[in-house]
Order: C-alpha cells, then sequence, then structure tokens
C-alpha cells in the first residue's frame, strides 16, 4: 500500500548510529538505565540513612526526622523514575503503532 516500509532490526549499534532516526535506540537500552537508576536510588538512599545517624549525634530530633523520611523518599524517588521509564516506553510503542498503522494503509 503506499506507506512507509518498516526497517529491519538494525541491531543496537546501527540503531545508534542511524543519522535519519528509523530506528529506536531508548526501547533497547531502557532496562539498563531503570537498574542504574535504582542503584543510585539505593547508593543514595543508604548514604542519607548514614548522615541520619550522624545528624542524630547532634540533633536526635532531626536525626530521627532524617530517619523516618528517608526511607520513604527513596521510594518516591523510585515510583517517579519507574513512572518516567514507563512513560519513555510508551511513548516509543505509540511511534511503533503508528508506523504499522501506516504500512496497513490505515493511517
Amino acid at each position: 500500500m503506499g506507506g512507509y516500509p518498516s526497517p529491519p532490526d538494525k541491531g543496537f549499534f546501527g540503531a545508534l548510529f542511524d543519522f535519519n532516526f528509523d530506528y529506536f535506540v531508548t526501547s533497547k537500552v531502557i532496562k539498563v538505565l531503570y537498574v542504574l537508576g535504582m542503584v543510585a536510588v539505593a547508593l543514595s538512599t543508604l548514604i542519607s540513612l548514614v548522615s541520619a545517624f550522624v545528624v542524630m549525634g547532634d540533633t536526635p530530633g532531626m536525626g530521627i526526622v532524617l530517619l523516618v523520611a528517608t526511607p520513604i523518599l527513596g521510594m518516591i524517588y523510585l515510583i517517579l523514575l519507574r513512572i518516567w521509564m514507563e512513560l519513555l516506553i510508551v511513548i516509543f510503542k505509540i511511534g511503533e503503532d503508528l508506523r504499522a498503522m501506516r504500512e496497513r494503509g490505515g493511517f
């Protein structure tokens, strides 16, 4: 039908050096980015927990507040990271679906 042909899968490096942006790299690396984000959130939460114990030596009230708030904030950051990654994937899935619709001549 007179649509745009779907490009064959070129792999990661082929997609990385595609200057026409016909191939998506994000959907290939999103899992790695999510794991790296989880590690960053875990490390920052751990560092903040250690800092809460240090602060507790000077001002016990503030240390207890930090001790309670740090895991909650870590979980909030992890949820926001997951939502952001899912939004990116949804955008790319929409693009793939539109390309498939164009190929069938329905759009």
